[in-house]
């Protein structure tokens, strides 16, 4: 069994911290919180145009903005 477990929510969504919320009810005792990624490339061929967070992503207010990890201590 996982000691931990870490979930993935886009933290830019409106529905963000409903998305948590799921997660942590779901594994209570071993959520640790959830990961974002923020891939970009200045070259769209890096990274074969899979990802459109551009540069900057954790800069953005739509990313700062309440973010549900913040207010638990456990986000990863």
């Amino acid at each position: 069994m996982a000691a931990g477990i870490v979930g993935s929510v886009d933290l830019r969504l409106p529905s963000a911290r409903d998305a948590f919320e799921a997660h942590l009810e779901a594994a209570t005792a071993r959520f640790q919180g959830v990961r974002q990624e923020a891939l970009w490339d200045e070259d769209p061929t890096i990274l074969a145009g899979v990802f459109d967070h551009g540069p900057g992503m954790y800069l953005r207010d739509d990313f700062q903005r309440d973010s549900p990890t913040s207010h638990r201590g456990r986000g990863v």
